[in-house]
């Protein structure tokens, strides 16, 4: 009506305005903040690992054969994994007896030896000092397998303990939710499914599931087919303080409420 009296067409309805999408809220169980141990980018994933500061005499390959076998007899189905992939054989608790109970530091003096890192990749093939083991004994009680042996010159002085840690477990449960922790599904050759990580200069957070972190502090994620993540809880990360070599690096990882 006032349109016609004053020669104006009346003006169309203003159209809604879309409602800015809500952002992701990240819920930590308990206050409990976790941790991935990731490659340091400053190293451009060169490491120095454990395997390189000691020698390896022959009954190292020997006695990884008798870790192979044992496995591979306690569940002959992922015998060719051991094999093929050095994972570890969660199915089956290493003894002592089955590796050294010695090595040799190439040089002089333990300067430089750290805490944790890797011998190689051969099954079970972490490696943490005895004070590093401890400390995660007190968190995680009974649920790793920590196999001591001792590392010095060839003086035989300083020796330093360490252990040979078998991580023993996978989560088997979606503790990482790959779809928002930037992966995207793939098909293998022999149309098997997987998740894959697109290469990025800067990978995003992992992102957990806070319902399987309950009461848990170290915990190593994936199943075949999926990527593996090492994971400790702040109150971990904490009582352990500097114990990675530098080429490794913690990155917060987020949880959320499914």
């Amino acid at each position: 009506m006032f349109g016609k009296l004053f020669g104006r067409k009346p003006s169309a309805p203003t159209a809604p305005t879309p409602a800015a999408p809500v952002p992701e809220t990240f819920a930590l169980p308990e206050g409990q903040v976790f941790w991935e141990i990731r490659p340091s980018p400053a190293f451009g994933g060169k490491s120095k690992g454990f395997g390189e500061f000691v020698t390896l005499g022959p009954d190292w390959n020997a006695l990884a054969q008798t870790r192979l076998a044992a496995a591979a007899k306690a569940a002959p189905k992922l015998a060719h994994l051991h094999k093929a992939w050095g994972i570890p054989a969660y199915d089956y608790r290493f003894r002592t007896d089955q590796y050294p109970r010695h090595l040799t530091l190439k040089g002089k003096t333990a300067k430089g030896l750290p805490e944790y890192g890797v011998i190689g990749s051969v099954p079970a093939a972490w490696v943490a000092s005895a004070r590093v083991a401890a400390i995660i004994e007190q968190f995680e009680p009974g649920r790793f397998n920590f196999l001591p042996f001792t590392v010095a010159p060839e003086s035989g002085s300083p020796q330093l303990d360490y252990c040979f840690w078998q991580p023993e477990e996978f989560i088997h449960t979606a503790t990482v939710l790959y779809d928002r922790s930037g992966y995207r599904q793939a098909t293998a050759p022999n149309g098997n499914p997987y998740w894959e990580q697109p290469f990025r200069l800067v990978q995003p957070p992992v992102i957990l599931d806070a319902g399987k972190l309950q009461g848990r502090h170290w915990i190593t994620t994936g199943t075949l087919g999926m990527p593996s993540h090492r994971l400790l809880s702040d109150a971990l990360k904490q009582a352990l303080g500097d114990f990675l070599p530098p080429y490794l690096s913690l990155v917060e990882a987020r949880a959320v409420q499914t």
